[in-house]
């Protein structure tokens, strides 16, 4: 039985809303091996819980040993130290802790995680989310935006990667984007490098009375932080220039966040704030039931691997418009399961979701189903399972 210690900054179930959280909620879920047990190094978001201390977190219909180094407040807006460099703190402060694990590989999830085990023997696994590049640039925090911490961050990723036996990419074109950065990386990367998709949370339930009624329009529906990467502020764009042609359209933002009440404003000046429904941080049921009354899901993130939300779209049969980011390509196909956009041109967006609406969302969801299909949990855990029962050295 092989032991591996993952490392990710949230508590691996909710916490902090995003996609990294709900990659690992689904793998853990989903995991049937027998080989691997499997122990989790994260965050608590829960004042009882006991930092510093191994207690049995239930994932899906599994228990594993849980422990928190750092304890937090769930609003990330409220919380001056980032989330990672608490993390490099408690990893540093317990390690003796995990050291007694004895694991054979230690799962990375962000790249100075492995800071406090650089110099150590140890086999280490590195799953690199979204573009690592935007990590600086779209921080909550001004002072890690400039270039200094930027080219600090470039090192630490690097040295990560020269430390790690395998590195995981979440998309094709996360490593592209790095490689362009750091092309005298190329041969190691390549050498060490596999793509794993994130995967869809197959157990989505539907509850109608877990949501407001909705409007008699037409839906579209976006999920996500509302921050500026998500560009939730040009979906809004869209949607007026939908308006303005006469669609009897809505648009559903499903998410908080620190641009919320810079959008609010600019519904309020478009004079769209009617059309522009927030519906808040939702929960999983929450989700599945704003998208089953929805005509077209619609995402226009700068930095994206491949997105959960996408394919939780696809597999409630809602076609997506996307800008043309990470590997969203690989699911969205023009006329079948949707459609891409190149660059932000309102016109271009706004006519993709008028070929849905026109043609209706039913002729699409077939395909939709079928394309989700292709990135369920199980595929996706026997394929992280495979790479720690490889015999690397």
């Amino acid at each position: 039985m092989k032991r591996v210690l993952v490392y990710a900054v949230c508590d691996y179930f909710s916490l902090p809303n995003g996609g990294e959280v709900m990659l690992l909620n689904n793998f853990l879920s989903a995991n049937k091996s027998e080989m691997i047990e499997y122990y989790l190094v994260g965050m608590s978001f829960n004042e009882s819980d006991k930092v510093g201390k191994w207690s049995d977190k239930k994932i899906g219909n599994l228990v594993y040993k849980f422990l928190p180094v750092s304890q937090v407040l769930a609003d990330k807006e409220k919380t001056h130290v980032p989330f990672r460099l608490r993390m490099v703190y408690g990893i540093r402060k317990y390690w003796k802790k995990i050291e007694k694990i004895n694991a054979d590989y230690h799962y990375i999830h962000s790249a100075e995680l492995a800071i406090p085990f650089w110099r150590k023997n140890i086999r280490c696994v590195y799953h690199v989310h979204g573009d690592p590049c935007q990590t600086l640039r779209i921080s909550r925090f001004p002072i890690f935006r400039i270039q200094l911490f930027t080219d600090c961050y470039w090192k630490i990723i690097s040295r990560t990667i020269e430390k790690s036996n395998r590195v995981i990419w979440a998309a094709d074109r996360s490593k592209e984007l790095y490689l362009e950065q750091q092309p005298k990386m190329k041969e190691i990367v390549n050498k060490k490098s596999i793509t794993i998709h994130s995967s869809f949370d197959t157990k989505l339930v539907v509850d109608e009375d877990s949501i407001p009624i909705l409007s008699n329009r037409k839906h579209l529906v976006t999920v996500g932080r509302i921050s500026r990467v998500k560009r939730m502020d040009f979906l809004v764009d869209v949607a007026y220039k939908l308006i303005e042609e006469g669609f009897d359209i809505d648009i559903l933002i499903c998410g908080d966040g620190e641009e919320k009440d810079a959008l609010e404003e600019k519904a309020k000046y478009l004079g769209i704030s009617d059309r522009v429904v927030f519906l808040g941080l939702l929960n999983r049921v929450q989700i599945a039931t704003v998208l089953k009354y929805s005509d077209v899901f619609v995402f226009a993130s700068e930095n994206e691997a491949m997105s959960l939300v996408v394919l939780e779209s696809l597999y409630m049969g809602v076609p997506v418009v996307s800008t043309d980011v990470g590997d969203i390509s690989y699911v969205i196909k023009d006329g079948k399961t949707g459609y891409i956009v190149d660059g932000y041109d309102a016109k271009q967006y706004a006519n993709k979701i008028k070929s849905i609406i026109k043609n209706g969302k039913i002729g699409y969801e077939d395909c939709c189903k079928r394309m989700a299909m292709n990135f369920t949990p199980c595929k996706m855990a026997e394929q992280i399972n495979e790479v720690f029962n490889e015999n690397s050295n």
